[in-house]
């Protein structure tokens, strides 16, 4: 695994860090009309087609990386972990999510192009967002 300020050699990104104010926060009923309707996720302690409740931070996540790269995220709950993922031109972008002291927060990212793996700290979304979108 590469951290960030390593991954420019995919990307040739030089970018600043990202600041969690950057992220708007929206109503899940926003994610859910953006999305067409409930929003479905997997979820272990939830029975097969079930739909369950989406953390606010995970969906303010998810609908900013729709509106930053018009590709349906995919959301993931299982307990107190969750991921959204997005996937563009070969590159896939996962977005790991954990609570700690009963809030949800963003852990880290990982952006996946073929082989090679970056990772990046929570506070680099910007960085990790512009190189899945780097041609």
């Amino acid at each position: 695994m590469v951290h960030g300020a390593a991954f420019a050699d995919i990307s040739q990104l030089m970018l600043e860090g990202f600041s969690m104010d950057e992220i708007p926060a929206l109503p899940l009923d926003d994610l859910e009309a953006s999305m067409g309707g409930a929003v479905v996720v997997g979820q272990q302690q939830a029975g097969p087609g079930s739909v369950v409740p989406v953390p606010q931070v995970v969906a303010s996540y998810a609908a900013y990386l729709r509106t930053r790269t018009r590709a349906e995220p995919q959301v993931s709950v299982a307990g107190d972990r969750a991921q959204v993922g997005v996937s563009v031109r070969g590159k896939t972008l996962v977005l790991a999510f954990q609570v700690r002291r009963r809030e949800w927060s963003l852990d880290g990212a990982e952006l996946r192009c073929g082989e090679q793996v970056a990772a990046f700290g929570r506070h680099e979304l910007t960085r990790a967002v512009t190189a899945l979108l780097a041609a």
